[in-house]
């Protein structure tokens, strides 16, 4: 018996999870809802790049609420990630829509809406209106990701097993976001701005809002109380102008950031997380990088043993790396579909469910 899924959202991964439930033995796709007017009404595999699958897109969310489905996969683009604690934020709306897919009897895998990776970011208010429409509609919640969700967190977490002694952990972040075609989201992160402009409109806080429930998470789990997290960022110039996914950015203005949220205790620094992202190789030369260049991820943990990790996705163009990012978030959310469909009711986060796979073939 195959679950019947709904993807939400056709953006840079929602197109890649709709396509991944749309191939995948034992999902059947039975509903699919879009945001873009051109889209309505359009067959899901004529979206994603599929054979015709009987099923078309809709604006309409009532439909949606309406169908009978095991599991929703939740893309509604956040570029923002406002806080859902704010009335009338974007982020309030979006947990809205949670809540009724989750009240209607549907288990919800949510990309959107990151801090919920780690709940207790969000604290009791939130984490009480999920609860609530799970036990209405005796259904499951989970957030993923690939960063927060997986690499600094889960993946870290996984790798302390073999510590005898954890003094710091550290995971560090190295992309390049040439390809990532979100606009709003890369104007967020300042990249075309002067450099004056960037650090004028960054706001403190706001990468500790978005990465700080990783930070939160692992310290629940190690044991750390933590005093304070702390948040640096900088931005470095372009070297040369260079067209990218959201359109041409000039030399001089902002071609890369850098960002780092450390977990104070005791006065030290115990759970650092550090993102490097540029949109030319070029810039900012003397920051971060892998030992190959190649984007990725690195772990350190610093103890007994000291042990370091790195994990790169690979494309023949490094800055095709975030579409194959995108691409394994997407297999995140759609591999831990059977996980929370199978799972008791309520907010559940990676401590609670068993290790998500692939499957070979």
């Amino acid at each position: 018996m195959a679950f019947r899924v709904i993807q939400w959202g056709t953006g840079n991964t929602g197109m890649h999870s709709l396509r991944q439930i749309i191939n995948k033995p034992g999902l059947e796709l039975v509903g699919l809802r879009v945001y873009n007017p051109e889209k309505s009404g359009i067959d899901a595999g004529s979206i994603c790049g599929t054979g015709p699958t009987g099923i078309r897109g809709t604006s309409n969310s009532s439909e949606i609420y309406a169908l009978d489905a095991d599991c929703v996969v939740y893309m509604a683009a956040d570029p923002s990630i406002s806080d859902a604690r704010l009335s009338g934020s974007h982020g309030a709306r979006l947990l809205a829509e949670v809540c009724t897919l989750l009240a209607s009897g549907k288990n919800v895998i949510s990309t959107s809406m990151v801090p919920l990776i780690w709940p207790d970011t969000w604290g009791e208010v939130v984490i009480e209106k999920l609860e609530n429409a799970c036990r209405s509609g005796h259904s499951t919640f989970r957030c993923v990701g690939i960063h927060p969700g997986f690499l600094g967190d889960a993946l870290l977490l996984t790798l302390t097993s073999l510590s005898e002694q954890i003094n710091t952990v550290k995971m560090e972040r190295i992309m390049n976001y040439a390809a990532y075609n979100e606009p709003k989201r890369m104007a967020a992160l300042g990249f075309g701005l002067p450099l004056a402009k960037s650090l004028e409109q960054y706001q403190r806080g706001v990468f500790t809002a978005t990465y700080g429930c990783s930070v939160r998470m692992i310290a629940n789990v190690l044991g750390v109380e933590l005093d304070d997290i702390t948040e640096m960022v900088e931005f470095a110039p372009a070297p040369r102008s260079i067209d990218i996914a959201v359109g041409r950015i000039e030399a001089g203005t902002v071609g890369a950031f850098r960002f780092e949220l450390a977990g104070i205790s005791e006065g030290k620094k115990r759970i650092v997380i550090e993102h490097t992202t540029r949109i030319d190789e070029t810039a900012a030369p003397d920051w971060p990088r892998m030992h190959d260049n190649a984007p990725g991820s690195r772990v350190i943990i610093d103890g007994k043993p000291r042990m370091r990790m790195e994990v790169t996705v690979e494309a023949e163009d490094p800055t095709q790396v975030t579409i194959e990012t995108c691409r394994a978030t997407a297999a995140l959310a759609v591999n831990s579909i059977p996980l929370v469909c199978r799972e008791s009711s309520g907010v559940r986060t990676f401590m609670d469910l068993k290790p998500v796979t692939g499957h070979i073939g």
